[in-house]
């Protein structure tokens, strides 16, 4: 529920994928020796009740992922019965996604163009400094405040507003899902 609430743009499957990662991550020591019982001696008196929690923990551990892994397995297998796609691509030409516009760049960039490649929201905005020679995009999406710049004289006039509207259709993505229409900026 929690990868659920903080990643509500992958789909069940993706979320499964992530979680299933975990299986392979270890808590505890993966040790047998100390659920063997042949090392008891080895502790002292005041350590047993440790060592009890730690042999009832990695029991419940080992069960728990044992049942998460086959609840995996068992998903998986619906999946590919119900003849999911296996890559993006297929996914995307499957759910009838058109394919990205090419952008028709103008020989002077104005303010008016660069905005047209940003998202169309009320939480994206737009400025051409001049004074300090940069394109600077800030978005509130999400409700956090977010702000990026680039140099012209670093990346170019193009190359700058490209790179903003990369991250400005990042962050309206991931709080909207709507997917950026302009193929260069992908």
């Amino acid at each position: 529920k929690l990868v659920a609430k903080y990643l509500p743009m992958k789909s069940e499957e993706e979320r499964l994928a992530i979680l299933s990662q975990r299986l392979f991550t270890k808590r505890y020591v993966d040790s047998d020796l100390l659920l063997d019982g042949a090392v008891e001696e080895v502790f002292a008196d005041g350590d047993q009740k440790y060592l009890e929690e730690y042999v009832q923990e990695t029991k419940e551990d080992k069960k728990l992922r044992k049942t998460y892994a086959e609840e995996y397995r068992a998903h998986r297998v619906r999946v590919r019965a119900a003849g999911a796609p296996k890559g993006k691509a297929k996914a995307k030409a499957k759910a009838g996604v058109a394919a990205k516009k090419p952008i028709p760049w103008p020989a002077s960039i104005t303010v008016e163009f660069a905005r047209m490649l940003l998202p169309h929201s009320a939480s994206t905005r737009l400025q051409k400094d001049t004074y300090n020679n940069r394109w600077v995009t800030f978005s509130s999406a999400g409700g956090g405040k977010r702000c990026i710049s680039r140099s012209w004289p670093i990346y170019g006039e193009r190359g700058a507003l490209l790179n903003l509207a990369k991250q400005a259709w990042l962050w309206h993505t991931t709080v909207w899902g709507e997917e950026c229409p302009w193929g260069e900026v992908v």
